[in-house]
């Protein structure tokens, strides 16, 4: 029961567009490799126009809790 409820919460979800698309963590076929591109497009598209490039914020450790 707790699947099928999971699998549909995850479908309307998707389908309604209701996560960012940079929104990466726990869904299905996205991964580091994804958010990796975003973040290298984001470097280069400024660089590439000799713009300034402001960047921060890495989380560390989110995952410690888990077993």
């Amino acid at each position: 029961m707790e699947l099928l409820i999971k699998n549909r919460l995850e479908w309307v979800i998707e389908s309604r567009g209701l996560l960012a698309k940079t929104q990466f963590g726990f869904r299905m076929g996205l991964g580091i490799i994804d958010s990796l591109a975003v973040i290298s497009t984001d470097i280069r598209i400024p660089l590439a126009r000799k713009e300034y490039l402001e960047a921060s914020g890495v989380q560390r450790g989110y995952a410690d809790g888990i077993k």
